[in-house]
C-alpha cells in the first residue's frame, strides 16, 4: 500500500519530469485572454462607431453608472450582441478548458504507466483529443453534480440560520452554545460534502482514463472506491489544505506588496504570473499524487494478488503430481 508521502514524492517527481505541462496552461491563459479580445471586445469596438455611439458621452464610469437605463434603451441591440458574443467566448474557452483538462490528465495517467517517458507535444494533443468527448460528457455530469452539492450546502446553511435564530430568542447560556455547536456542525457538514464531491470528480476522472468507463459509471466507481477506501479521501483532503495554505501565503504577501506603494505597481503583475504558475504547479501535483495513489491501490495491487495466485500454485510436477 502506497504511503502519503510517497504518493506526494512520486507526484512531485512526475510533475517535474513533465514539467512543460505548466508552460502549456500558461500558454492556454493567453489564448483564453486573446480569444477574449478577439471574440468580444474588438467586434463591439468596431461596431460601437457604425451605430452612432460617441466614445465622448461614455467617458465617465459615473455618468454610465447614473445613465446605465438610458444606454441599454439606447443601445440595446449593442447590449445583446455583446451578450451574445461572451456566450461565444464562454463556449470557446469551455471547449479548451476540456481539452486541456483531459490532455494534461492524460498525460499524466500515461507518465506513471511509463515512467520513461518524458513530455512530447504529440502525446498531449493525442491525448487531448483521445480524451475530449469522453471528458466533456465526464466533466459535464461531474458539474451537475458539484451544483447540486452547492444546493445541498445552501439549504443546511438556511436550515442552520433559521435554527440559529431561533435559539437567538431564547438568550439563555445553553441556547448560545448550542447555537455555535449547530454552527460548527453545519460548517463541518458542508465541507465534508464539499471535499468528498471533489475527490469524488479527481478521483472520477483516473477511473475514467486509466480503466475506460463512462461518466456516470466512473463518478459512481469513484464515490464508492472513497467510501471503500477513505484513507484516499484524506490524501486528497490534505493535498487540498497545503494547496489552500500555500495560496493563503501568497495572497498575504500580495497584500503587502500592493501596499509598497510605486515599486509594489512595479511588482504586482509578475507577482500575480508567479502565484499563478505555482497554483497550476501545485494544482498538476495533487492530480499526479492521487492517480499515481489510485494506480498503486489498484492495479499494482491486482497484480501482485495474480503474482501470487500464479506463485502459489507452482509448476507441474512440484507437489508430486506427474504433469499433465
Amino acid at each position: 500500500m502506497l504511503t502519503y508521502r510517497d504518493a506526494l514524492r512520486d507526484g512531485f517527481r512526475l510533475i517535474n519530469r513533465i514539467w512543460q505541462l505548466v508552460v502549456m496552461q500558461l500558454v492556454a491563459v493567453i489564448v483564453y485572454g486573446v480569444s477574449f479580445f478577439l471574440i468580444v471586445v474588438l467586434p463591439v469596438v468596431i461596431a460601437a462607431p457604425a451605430i452612432g455611439i460617441d466614445a465622448g458621452k461614455l467617458a465617465g464610469i459615473e455618468g454610465i453608472v447614473r445613465n446605465l437605463g438610458d444606454y441599454l434603451t439606447q443601445y440595446f441591440g449593442l447590449v445583446l450582441a455583446g451578450i451574445f458574443l461572451f456566450i461565444v467566448y464562454l463556449l470557446v474557452i469551455s471547449v479548451i478548458a476540456v481539452f486541456m483538462y483531459g490532455a494534461s490528465s492524460g498525460l499524466i495517467a500515461y507518465s506513471i504507466r511509463n515512467p520513461s517517458e518524458r513530455f512530447s507535444l504529440k502525446r498531449f494533443f493525442g491525448e487531448g483529443m483521445r480524451l475530449f468527448f469522453p471528458m466533456l460528457w465526464y466533466l459535464t455530469v461531474a458539474g451537475l453534480l458539484l451544483m447540486a452539492v452547492a444546493v445541498v450546502s445552501a439549504l443546511i446553511f438556511v436550515a442552520a440560520s433559521g435554527f440559529l435564530g431561533h435559539l437567538k430568542n431564547a438568550g439563555n447560556a445553553l441556547s448560545y452554545f448550542m447555537g455555535i455547536f449547530i454552527l460548527l456542525l453545519s460548517v463541518s457538514v458542508v465541507m465534508l460534502v464539499v471535499t468528498f464531491a471533489f475527490a469524488a470528480v479527481i478521483y472520477g476522472t483516473a477511473i475514467l482514463i486509466f480503466r475506460g468507463k463512462g461518466a456516470i459509471a466512473s463518478i459512481r466507481d469513484a464515490v464508492v472506491y472513497l467510501y471503500n477506501r477513505q484513507s484516499a479521501y484524506w490524501l486528497y483532503c490534505l493535498l487540498l489544505a497545503g494547496l489552500v495554505a500555500v495560496m493563503t501565503v501568497m495572497t498575504l504577501m500580495s497584500i503587502s506588496i500592493g501596499n509598497m506603494g510605486a515599486t509594489g505597481y512595479l511588482l504586482y503583475i509578475p507577482y500575480q504570473l508567479f502565484t499563478y504558475i505555482v497554483q497550476t504547479y501545485l494544482g498538476l501535483i495533487i492530480i499526479a499524487a492521487v492517480f499515481v495513489y489510485y494506480y498503486s491501490d489498484t492495479f499494482n495491487a491486482a497484480l501482485s494478488i495474480q503474482q501470487k495466485d500464479t506463485s502459489s500454485q507452482g509448476d507441474p510436477g512440484q507437489d508430486g503430481t506427474p504433469p499433465q
